[in-house]
């Protein structure tokens, strides 16, 4: 999906959108968690990201299993403290540090071997040759995916210190 205009091409009918007003996200005592619309309570929801990468907060499909509830049009349309639930769970299931430096990429072997500082620390990690595990998501952003198929992103490599841009250009051109 690239473009909010697929979402409503979703389903034949066009989504079931959610109105904030009339549902209540609530938090289970083990963390789960849990949706009440109407008159039906849902003890375990999952809210997945119909435009992970263009538009994060917008589209949210909530699910119950493999079954769609409806669909979120804004994490923002929540008051504050469901906000930060959802958000929550968001922030747990789409884990991307952000590469702010890189250090050094080693390949042995076809493994390329990073060394990177990101928003949450210093990372190693290993794979696949740069041109076949990452994705550009724009002019300088970059989506780098290790061998475990977590993801590391690259916001904007212009604002990269000027070696780790150099390692950049020179692996992804």
């Amino acid at each position: 999906m690239n473009s909010a205009a697929d979402v409503s091409a979703m389903t034949a009918g066009g989504p079931r959108w959610i109105e904030p007003s009339e549902v209540t996200f609530s938090q289970s005592p083990h963390g789960n968690l849990r949706l009440t619309v109407a008159d039906r309570s849902y003890r375990r929801v999952n809210v997945v990201r119909a435009l992970p990468l263009s538009d994060a907060d917008e589209y949210l499909s909530v699910r119950s299993g493999d079954d769609e509830i409806g669909v979120l049009r804004a994490l923002a349309d929540l008051d504050a403290e469901q906000g930060a639930m959802v958000a929550a769970q968001l922030e747990q299931r789409y884990f991307r540090p952000l590469i702010t430096r890189v250090m050094k990429v080693r390949d042995h072997s076809g493994t390329f071997h990073w060394d990177v500082e990101t928003d949450r620390g210093a990372v190693s990690f290993a794979s696949k040759h740069p041109r076949h595990s990452a994705t550009r998501l724009g002019a300088n952003r970059w989506l780098i995916t290790d061998v475990d198929n977590n993801r590391y992103e690259v916001r904007d490599a212009g604002e990269l210190d000027r070696r780790s841009r150099g390692i950049l250009m020179l692996l992804l051109g």
